[in-house]
């Protein structure tokens, strides 16, 4: 449910900061095609790691957090906010998520399951 959120994210305030890493990453052929050596590990390992601690860092400091060139992370709405934040909360629990809370921070209505 998280990566949804990141995926509203981008779809309210456009490139996330990963994408350019990611991007580099993926223009670095010949690696896509070539064997599964360490090297290739390392690299996709480190752009992962740098991509978890934006994300940890947004939700921890705040929209802003990243400075210059970021300064449109700002205008992420609470309710979107308070979605990664919830999601992230329920990742730490276990058994499924409360989707009416999540609804809600999403300015949606009650949810209720059938059953």
């Amino acid at each position: 449910l998280e990566a949804l959120g990141w995926i509203l994210v981008h779809g309210v305030v456009g490139a996330l900061p990963w994408f350019e890493w990611l991007n580099e990453l993926y223009r670095q052929a010949p690696w896509a095609t070539s064997s599964d050596g360490p090297g290739r590990h390392l690299l996709v390992a480190e752009v992962v790691r740098r991509v978890q601690c934006a994300k940890l860092r947004l939700l921890d400091q705040g929209w802003a957090s990243l400075g210059f060139g970021y300064e449109h992370l700002a205008t992420v709405p609470a309710e979107l906010d308070g979605f990664l934040r919830a999601c992230r909360a329920a990742a730490a629990e276990e058994g499924l998520p409360d989707y009416a809370t999540l609804a809600q921070h999403l300015g949606g209505g009650t949810w209720q399951e059938e059953g």
